[in-house]
């Protein structure tokens, strides 16, 4: 029998039928597998745990993680501050959450000596410390600098371990301008008392 009268024969399209209906399975079959694996259709609309305890979330359609953690005093700890994905899209169940949360607990840095240093330069690093300003107090002083740093009302050592964040008072010298206006009124007292005891002598003559 010759190739082209096998073409017409039942035997032949028979095989051509069973391989047919075996690739429409199979790709039945890898499309329900497909959506059975990635979970087509089945997408969640990501919840907002920002400014929420960690420990109080229940959400079990999610896998929450901890990346990073700060430091903020006004929260408390394990609050969540930030999340990604961001909150309200679609994510499919099992998607991972990462999260920063706030530490458990305080750091603490040293107060760094601040002697004779400008308000400005001392601000700047106590900032980089990760310090907040408070009140600027000044005394009269020679100098326009820094001569002690305050918290609560009471001188702190330079080098003392205080909690990051927290506010300090910086006590600063006025400069000569204070000097300069009584050494000036004291000139312009004693002038004025030779005058009138000038006058006083005139008049005694």
């Amino acid at each position: 029998m010759s190739n082209w009268q096998y073409l017409k024969t039942k035997t032949f399209w028979g095989h051509i039928g069973l391989m047919l209906v075996t690739f429409i399975v199979f790709i039945f079959l890898v499309k329900i597998f497909l959506n059975i694996y990635t979970r087509h259709g089945k997408e969640i609309e990501l919840a907002d745990y920002t400014n929420k305890s960690l420990e109080d979330i229940q959400d079990k359609t999610v896998d929450i993680i901890v990346i990073d953690s700060v430091f903020n005093e006004d929260l408390p700890p394990l609050t969540i501050v930030n999340q990604y994905p961001e909150p309200g899209i679609k994510v499919k169940p099992g998607r991972k959450v990462y999260v920063t949360v706030v530490s458990k607990s305080y750091e603490k840095v040293p107060l760094p000596d601040l002697t004779d240093i400008t308000l400005r330069a001392a601000t700047l690093q106590l900032q980089a410390y990760g310090f907040q300003i408070g009140k600027i107090e000044e005394v009269p002083s020679i100098g326009q600098t820094v001569i002690a740093v305050k918290q609560n009302g009471r001188e702190i050592p330079w080098g003392t371990l205080l909690k990051k964040g927290s506010v300090v008072d910086l006590v600063i010298g006025s400069g000569m301008q204070e000097d300069m206006d009584t050494l000036q009124t004291n000139t312009e007292d004693d002038e004025q008392a030779d005058i009138v005891g000038t006058v006083s002598k005139i008049h005694s003559m």
